[in-house]
């Protein structure tokens, strides 16, 4: 199996689950990367996994759709042991486990973690130009959604979209599993900025060897670019809209960022 997996072997990785059930001989000892959807965790754990030399679950459709409804610890714990292979690797990386932390740490030997966050105006940008919104919109159309991405607007497709992320940030970043001595919490622009010295930070606190430089991962394209990924947030939300946005998430930035990097 290639280091880094993906949502694309998901068949294959499903197929092995099925006939490794009940004897696989590894416990899951996963560390996760927390971090809301574009939060630039595909780009950090690929990172982490080429500078550690670590196997990397970027992502599996096994929690997609899990954000409406989190699992609960012995769900989790369920699932992670009826798939054996798809959760071997030495990092998990899947958005959506962030809206459950605790469930989610409970279902790994291991006892560390990390939580990537990222500017609430950037994160939320990013966000809704990945899913064609613009920034003034003022309702989201579900149909035209993908599966994964519904969640977040199931119940509120009528409010304006940015105000809906913004609250998911706030209430995502209050959790009081963030501030303890099993995760340690970084920021992308930090990551951004001094990658070396991050992932560095972030193979010590997991225990994981410091082997190469993050040279391919931090090359490549991890996701598809936005439309608008160079537009400011002024410009693409609208000053009134980003005043709303940070009123919103003030509180919980300036605390989770205080505990990390």
């Amino acid at each position: 199996m290639p280091l880094l997996w993906n949502p694309k072997q998901a068949p294959v990785l499903n197929a092995l689950d099925a006939v490794t059930r009940g004897w696989f001989p590894r416990k899951a000892q996963g560390h996760w990367i927390f971090g809301l959807p574009k939060s630039g965790t595909t780009v950090f754990a690929a990172a982490l996994s080429e500078v550690t030399s670590s196997s990397a679950l970027l992502d599996t459709p096994l929690l997609w759709g899990t954000a409406i409804k989190p699992l609960n610890e012995s769900e989790m714990k369920a699932l992670v042991a009826a798939h054996p292979v798809t959760f071997a690797p030495t990092l998990w990386k899947e958005p959506n486990a962030t809206f459950y932390p605790e469930a989610a740490m409970a279902a790994s030997q291991a006892n560390r973690h990390i939580l990537l966050v990222r500017g609430p105006l950037q994160n939320i940008r990013s966000h809704m130009d990945r899913l064609g919104l613009k920034g003034d919109a003022t309702s989201v159309d579900l149909a035209a959604l993908h599966p994964n991405h519904r969640p977040a607007f199931l119940a509120l497709a009528d409010d304006p979209p940015a105000l809906t992320l913004a609250r998911r940030w706030r209430d995502t970043h209050n959790k009081a599993c963030w501030n303890t001595p099993e995760v340690q919490v970084h920021t992308y622009e930090s990551f951004m900025a001094n990658p070396e010295a991050v992932l560095q930070a972030t193979a010590q606190h997991l225990g994981l060897p410091v082997l190469h430089q993050p040279v391919r991962a931090l090359a490549k394209q991890q996701q598809p670019p936005g439309a608008n990924r160079n537009v400011r947030p002024e410009a693409f939300f609208g000053d009134a809209m980003c005043q709303e946005i940070e009123r919103l998430t003030a509180d919980a930035f300036q605390h989770i960022t205080s505990t990390g990097a």
